[in-house]
């Protein structure tokens, strides 16, 4: 049995080192930007993704640009470890973790060394392993938000608990950030082709998962299950813009730059729900 006391003290020190991480996301040194991007991206925790994304869209230095897109593909690769129906080699590493206690002892990955690659994906798929089988649900549950890439645009629905209106309103606003960025990288795809270009196929978007609120929430805060009600509306819009989308990247199809106005207009009109949500969402933070 592992020593219990000795798990709950390493996990402690990996969570500091994750939020240590992504504070570095901000810093003023690109050096110390890009080492934090690498990091993340190895360690495979799913609370870095929503930033790692943000260094990717907005980071003034190409290099750490191109290191957060390479620790975002990390997650994307750890979730197809996740979902092999052969996980022989997974979880002997998984027991190597959970019994022997090594935690936190990952095989460094440097950003312009991808034959490493794929060792540092194996280490980062057995991470994200432990902690959903060890730790309590509400983790085991962002775990699963944060990996599960569907052609379902409704994922299984996971338990849920009991949480304070704050939080209920960040988690709210996490996901609306979300289908927001979405939104916005479709609507740069569609305007690129409506304009005589190729779209990029390789475009990131984040995996959306309904917002679900608790029996006891939902009956006590009547306006945030109303706003969750009206975001998952939105993941499902912004599942039937993107259609199209797929339909050229996914499956190969060749359509003229005429048959992208209709699901651009899908695309505006989400954007004008995604503001009015914003503006609703903005008045129950302030309530």
């Amino acid at each position: 049995m592992p020593d219990t006391t000795n798990f709950d003290d390493a996990l402690e020190i990996f969570e500091e080192k994750v939020r240590d991480n992504i504070k570095l996301l901000s810093s003023k040194d690109a050096k110390s930007r890009m080492k934090a991007a690498a990091w993340l991206g190895e360690a495979g925790d799913p609370t870095a993704i929503t930033m790692l994304k943000q260094v990717y869209k907005d980071d003034p230095d190409p290099k750490v640009r191109e290191t957060a897109k390479y620790s975002l593909g990390m997650f994307r690769k750890l979730e197809e470890e996740l979902h092999k129906s052969d996980q022989s080699k997974v979880q002997k590493l998984l027991e190597d973790v959970a019994v022997r206690g090594k935690i936190g002892r990952r095989v460094p990955v440097p950003v312009r060394s991808l034959v490493k690659l794929e060792v540092g994906l194996v280490i980062s798929a057995v991470l994200v392993a432990v902690f959903a089988l060890i730790l309590p649900p509400i983790f085991r549950q962002t775990v699963t938000q944060a990996v599960q890439q569907s052609n379902d645009p409704a994922p299984t629905t996971v338990p849920v608990v009991d949480k304070d209106r704050p939080a209920l309103i960040a988690d709210l606003q996490a996901a609306l950030t979300l289908v927001s960025n979405d939104a916005t990288t479709l609507q740069t795809q569609y305007q690129t082709k409506l304009g005589g270009g190729e779209m990029n196929c390789s475009a990131y978007f984040d995996t959306l998962a309904p917002v679900t609120l608790s029996p006891a929430n939902a009956s006590s805060f009547a306006d945030l299950a109303t706003l969750a009600n009206d975001i998952n509306t939105l993941q499902t819009g912004f599942a039937d813009a993107k259609s199209t989308y797929d339909r050229v990247c996914d499956n190969g199809e060749t359509l003229e730059a005429s048959e992208f106005g209709a699901p651009m207009g899908k695309v505006v009109a989400l954007m004008q729900s995604i503001t009015t949500a914003q503006a609703s969402l903005a008045a129950a933070a302030a309530a």
